[in-house]
């Protein structure tokens, strides 16, 4: 009972926010237009591999030692996580400087983007602790409030007080994450007391180390594509492709991250307590109900998703190629967050990274050939390619676990 329980507050973290992303998405197309979308959407990739690298090893080490007291947010060192925070605010700055120009008000993304940089770390290290704590219900309130506030925050800015359109939608974001975290600290749980020491960072990072680069890894192989097009299609088409990339692979996200979110605490602790079998047999279980909702989505978008995705964002519909190759990129990802974690439970993270770092040098290489002949298609299938490439990966190294 507690299992489905869990699966259901997360199926709800998960379900709410995604149904909530299926009309923010083309609301914003239609208001701010694709090319205020594909700045936002640059912002939005680059904040979120900052912190990937700069969090990603606390949030993976809070996961790791779920059940173990003495390893948990509350005996972390407040400057170790003050430090990772801003360090994690530098690229998204940086990228911002950049990118900004007359279409925009600089001073207000300026400061959007600081603001969302800095609470996103943040809320990603709470949110860790709340979902090894096992507290789906606020785990799923908090993703609500984020998602909800977002959306509405968003509109009265842009629409209501006339900030500019990248602005507004990066602003809203940071405002819906602020009262996020706060949603997810009104109570303490008992598994965040203790008495902060260097000693639990050098755990935590020895292990999360290899993970925080795996997760700076996965956003590339998933998101970077925007990124290369930018020299080669116009701002108005980057936006139309991440618009339709956000329904689509998030929208598999919503339908199987649920299973992964509730597989990872039942892994974990059966392996820590030593049940090694029994937590290897589970992921099995996990990563079969995973494939077949991946497959699933794949179908239905096969069948539905051109004239599904014209309603949402009243353009024209993209090429099918395209949307099926982000199902299925989409779909294989969620396969592979269950498909390497035998080699997480064996604390083999550097071979997990090693391999994803050969999938996103092949899956860039691949983007910089053939993204300025083909433009958007090349990256859909290119990303559906290397995620396929990583499942394929770990299941023949997940081999070797015992």
């Amino acid at each position: 009972m507690a299992f489905i329980r869990q699966m259901a507050g997360y199926g709800v973290a998960k379900v709410l926010p995604g149904l909530i992303g299926l009309i923010t998405v083309p609301l914003w197309i239609r208001l701010f237009g694709d090319a205020s979308y594909a700045m936002y959407t640059s912002i939005w990739v680059v904040t979120n591999f900052s912190a990937s690298v700069a969090v990603g090893w606390l949030r993976q080490g809070l996961l790791r030692y779920a059940g173990n007291s003495k390893f948990s947010l509350g005996t972390v060192p407040l400057l170790t996580l003050f430090a990772c925070v801003v360090i994690g605010a530098f690229p998204p700055v940086v990228l911002t400087i950049i990118m900004v120009s007359q279409q925009d008000s600089a001073p207000g993304i300026f400061l959007a983007t600081i603001a969302y940089a800095v609470l996103n770390s943040l809320y990603l290290v709470v949110q860790a602790q709340t979902q090894r704590d096992g507290e789906a219900n606020r785990y799923a309130v908090a993703e609500f409030i984020r998602a909800v506030v977002a959306l509405a925050a968003s509109v009265l800015l842009g629409e209501t007080m006339g900030v500019a359109p990248a602005s507004a939608m990066v602003g809203g974001y940071a405002i819906s994450t602020l009262l996020a975290l706060v949603t997810l600290r009104v109570r303490r749980s008992s598994g965040s007391r203790g008495t902060r020491t260097s000693a639990v960072g050098r755990v935590l990072w020895t292990y999360g180390w290899p993970m925080s680069i795996w997760l700076a890894l996965a956003q590339v192989l998933a998101y970077f594509d925007r990124l290369i097009l930018i020299p080669y299609v116009s701002a108005a088409e980057i936006g139309q492709y991440a618009a339709v990339s956000d329904l689509i692979v998030r929208g598999v996200g919503m339908v199987a991250f649920p299973i992964t979110m509730v597989a990872h605490p039942v892994i974990m602790t059966r392996w820590n307590a030593g049940h090694h079998i029994e937590a290897l047999r589970a992921n099995r279980h996990f990563l079969g109900l995973t494939a077949l909702a991946g497959l699933a989505c794949v179908v239905v978008l096969t069948f539905a998703g051109r004239p599904l995705i014209e309603w949402l964002l009243g353009t024209p519909a993209p090429d099918l190629l395209l949307i099926v190759a982000l199902a299925v990129g989409g779909g294989m990802w969620q396969v592979a967050l269950q498909a390497h974690k035998p080699l997480e439970l064996a604390g083999r993270t550097k071979l997990m990274t090693v391999m994803l770092a050969l999938v996103c040098v092949l899956t860039l290489a691949a983007l910089i050939m053939l993204v300025p002949a083909f433009g958007t298609n090349a990256a859909a299938v290119i990303f559906a390619m290397g995620a396929t490439a990583y499942v394929i990966g770990s299941v023949i190294a997940s081999r070797s676990v015992k």
